[in-house]
């Protein structure tokens, strides 16, 4: 997710990667000394530079747009994971027509 200038929340151009389970990997880390209060780095001062290596899974525009808030009720967690799960299921449908 990327900021936008009004401060709500962007899904960024990058796709979903879905990791193995149990995936232990040593990933550079990178510091925003910007988002340091009083020289303590806040939650969201660190990120890993890349993510390990998965399968890759697109943005869908409803994906996106189930994904697109800075907080989720009940029924938008319930949405997003519907959505995630229809990303997977068709990831999984190429996957075996690939065969």
């Amino acid at each position: 997710m990327s900021t936008d200038d009004d401060g709500s929340l962007e899904p960024i151009d990058e796709p979903l990667r879905i990791i193995d389970g149990g995936t232990r990997e040593e990933r550079p880390v990178h510091v925003d000394g910007g988002r340091f209060t009083f020289g303590l780095p806040t939650k969201r001062a660190f990120a890993v530079e890349d993510l390990p290596p998965g399968r890759r899974v697109d943005w869908s525009t409803s994906l996106r747009t189930a994904a697109n808030a800075p907080t989720y009720s009940n029924e938008a967690i319930e949405r997003l994971v519907t959505e995630l799960d229809t990303a997977i299921a068709s990831l999984r449908t190429l996957r075996s027509a690939e065969r």
